[in-house]
């Protein structure tokens, strides 16, 4: 039998916690020493659609590997399904965080504002209660996340997030 522990959040739940902004979530998510990207003014890339965005950082003695697959639909709302798998260097161990969010999404120039309505985190068996009640408890959930835009070329972009971790993106 699968022992998952899962949280469930409302947007309700969002605004009470009321919790600092996404960049400490960014920082544990994405936590990439990668500094972020000038953007030009005019960002004329169309997002709308099947997105894959990855990024990999080792901070200390943990490395961090994030992915998610999103869609943003043309009416102005978006569904994610993230994943983020933590390995322990010291004893090889990988915890794995599933994330499953939506809401809605703004594009305005090069910049991309994600407003979460639904969020909802699921950790494997192994994962120590400390860092499910960091993530649940400190980290999530995030009202909004604002992300810079840059196209790499027609079917990929980076984001950048306010605290300056990146992702990387490609359409399809």
């Amino acid at each position: 039998m699968n022992n998952q522990c899962k949280y469930q959040h409302t947007s309700t739940d969002v605004l009470a916690r009321n919790i600092k902004t996404m960049k400490s979530l960014s920082i544990l998510i994405t936590t990439l020493a990668i500094s972020g990207c000038v953007t030009t003014p005019k960002f004329e890339q169309d997002i709308s659609g099947q997105w894959q965005c990855s990024a990999e950082s080792t901070i200390e003695l943990v490395n961090l590997k994030y992915s998610d697959n999103v869609h943003y639909f043309e009416d102005g709302h978006y569904e994610k399904e993230s994943l983020l798998k933590i390995t322990n260097l010291d004893t090889d161990i990988t915890y794995d965080v599933n994330i499953l969010s939506s809401g809605k999404w703004m594009k305005r120039n090069a910049s991309l504002l994600e407003v979460i309505d639904k969020l909802e985190t699921t950790f494997s068996d192994n994962s120590p209660e400390e860092l499910q009640k960091v993530i649940t408890d400190k980290l999530f959930p995030t009202v909004t996340e604002k992300w810079k835009l840059k196209a790499v070329n027609e079917s990929k972009i980076s984001m950048t997030a306010q605290s300056g971790n990146q992702l990387s993106c490609e359409k399809g």
